[in-house]
């Protein structure tokens, strides 16, 4: 599915991105090395291969802090099992403001930290797939890859915990 990118911040916060989405903008300054995060490549390698832990169940990777709201976020997002999806306006109700629903989902156009706040798992009200990494047009390799990584997880649910 493509090269993840994997750095931390100064204050050893996770920060992951797709390599092939083009947004690399946390990796561009000096305080980040990609080489430090030896234990969450391996976390990412089981991953995919189908033999390890849901990433997003890691607690102990610690991600950006940001408003109250989007932690909130960032977090009832983490708790989404591996397998199932959501929607914007579940995320946000979970959040502890079902009012918010464009909030959430900009919270998730916001998730500096892929598969550890797994935001491919919310998806549309109405049905649809809704966006991912800031995209909602269906002919994207954003979009194609949100689908890989949901069909990804559904055949993946009895193995990866």
């Amino acid at each position: 599915m493509g090269t993840v990118l994997l750095g931390h911040d100064a204050h050893g916060a996770i920060h992951a991105c797709w390599e092939q989405l083009g947004d690399r903008s946390q990796f561009q300054r000096e305080e980040y090395d990609p080489r430090c995060c030896p234990q969450t490549a391996s976390h990412l390698q089981h991953y995919f291969s189908g033999t390890g832990a849901d990433p997003a169940g890691c607690t102990e990777y610690p991600i950006p802090a940001t408003s109250p709201f989007y932690t909130a976020c960032w977090n009832a997002c983490r708790m989404i099992p591996i397998g199932r999806t959501i929607t914007y306006a579940q995320l946000a109700r979970n959040a502890g403001n079902p009012n918010a629903v464009r909030a959430a989902a900009g919270s998730m156009r916001a998730n500096p930290a892929a598969l550890l706040v797994p935001c491919h798992r919310v998806v549309a009200t109405n049905g649809g797939i809704g966006g991912f990494a800031g995209t909602t047009d269906p002919a994207s390799p954003a979009i194609k890859l949100k689908i890989q990584l949901i069909e990804f997880e559904s055949v993946c649910t009895g193995q990866i915990k």
